[in-house]
C-alpha cells in the first residue's frame, strides 16, 4: 500500500489531518507503510489520538505489527496501561516523599512538578503518559489548596463569631 493510500485510509477515520500526517512522519519509515496493517494502525492512532495509550506504548505495537501482522496490540495496552486508581496512588506516593516540591506546585510553580513525573513513572512504569501525570499531580495540589483554604476560612470565621 502507497503512503498515501495509508494516510487517507487512516484520515478518513480520524478526520485530524494534522494529527494523521504527523504521527504517520514520526512513526513509520517509508518502506514499512507496505508492510502495516492499516485497521489495526488506525485504531492504535485513535487510541493515542484520545490519549488512551502513551507514546511508548503506540511505538512498541507498531514495531511489532511491522513484525508480526498479527500482533494483539489490544492486550499488549491492556497489560501495559496504568489504571486511574494505580496512577493518583502513584501520584499521593511521590507528593507525600516530596513535600517540599509539592508545596511548590500548590504554591504556583507549576513548573516544578516536571520534577515529580519520573518519580511517578518510576512506580507505574511507561503505561503513563507525562502530561496526564504532570496534569493530575496539578489538580491533586490544586483540590488539596483548596480545601485546605476552605478549612481555613471557615476556621476564621468560627473565630469571628465567638
Amino acid at each position: 500500500m502507497l503512503r498515501s493510500q495509508v494516510y487517507l485510509a487512516i484520515n478518513a477515520e480520524l478526520k485530524d489531518s494534522l494529527f494523521t500526517a504527523k504521527t504517520l512522519l514520526n512513526n513509520l519509515k517509508s518502506d514499512a507503510y507496505g508492510a502495516i496493517n492499516v485497521e489495526a494502525l488506525t485504531t492504535i492512532f485513535g487510541l493515542f489520538k484520545s490519549n488512551a495509550i502513551t507514546p511508548v506504548l503506540m511505538q512498541h505495537a507498531i514495531k511489532e505489527l511491522l513484525k508480526d501482522s498479527s500482533f494483539a496490540y489490544q492486550k499488549y495496552f491492556d497489560e501495559n496501561s496504568v489504571s486511574e486508581e494505580k496512577l493518583i496512588a502513584a501520584i499521593d506516593q511521590v507528593l507525600e516523599a516530596n513535600a517540599a516540591i509539592a508545596e511548590e506546585i500548590a504554591g504556583g510553580n507549576q513548573a516544578k512538578a516536571g520534577q515529580l513525573i519520573g518519580k511517578v513513572i518510576a512506580i507505574t512504569g511507561k503505561g503513563a503518559d507525562g502530561k496526564t501525570i504532570r496534569s493530575t499531580i496539578i489538580s491533586r495540589l490544586a483540590s488539596n489548596s483548596k480545601s485546605n483554604s476552605e478549612e481555613q476560612s471557615s476556621t476564621d470565621l468560627s473565630l469571628i463569631h465567638i
